[in-house]
């Protein structure tokens, strides 16, 4: 619900007995962006005054495609630097192990042949799709088999085939840790 006096208010701006500024709030127009300002107290903190003047950061600015001129810079290096936003990263509680146990290592194993990682990129080149599998040895991070299809959606059984020559070449591993790409569902 608006207030009768609001509604007055713009009818009198409308009439034009206190003008159409009191309908919209003021604009800045000379106000630069905060990712600007911020990049011209980098540059300037990255390289003083003998090396590069507020001139050469303008033309550096232009030159990347941000428009601002000299002035600009000028005035915006006579302004206090803004601050950095503190981004805090979410603590997670420690996990208690169970006494007793070892624990597996399964994303950093120590001995080789121990936990194998698997995965599968697709990718665009012009009009042909291709999809690349890899197989990395945990510990080495020895690249045990590398194949690139074409034009194919890949599935279970060419998986596990791949898997199969793997291990003919290179033994079995303990562990073989995949995403949960549909390659990997029966």
């Amino acid at each position: 619900m608006v207030h009768p006096y609001t509604i007055r208010k713009w009818i009198r701006a409308i009439d034009g007995r206190e003008g159409s500024k009191s309908l919209l709030p003021k604009i800045s127009w000379n106000r630069m962006d905060d990712a600007v300002r911020w990049a011209v107290h980098e540059l300037r903190q990255l390289c003083p005054e003998p090396e590069m003047g507020t001139r050469t950061i303008a033309m550096q600015m232009v030159r990347s495609g941000i428009q601002i001129s000299r002035r600009s810079v000028q005035r915006i290096l006579r302004e206090t630097k803004p601050k950095k936003s503190r981004k805090t990263k979410k603590r997670w509680p420690k996990l208690n192990q169970a006494k007793g146990v070892e624990p597996d290592h399964l994303l950093t194993p120590s001995t080789p042949n121990h936990t194998w990682h698997m995965d599968i990129m697709t990718f665009r080149v012009l009009w042909t799709t291709y999809s690349a599998v890899a197989i990395l040895d945990g510990a080495t991070r020895k690249l045990l088999c590398l194949r690139a299809y074409r034009n194919k959606a890949l599935d279970s059984q060419q998986m596990v085939q791949l898997v199969m020559t793997t291990t003919k070449k290179h033994g079995v591993p303990a562990n073989l840790i995949t995403d949960h790409g549909v390659q990997f569902h029966n």
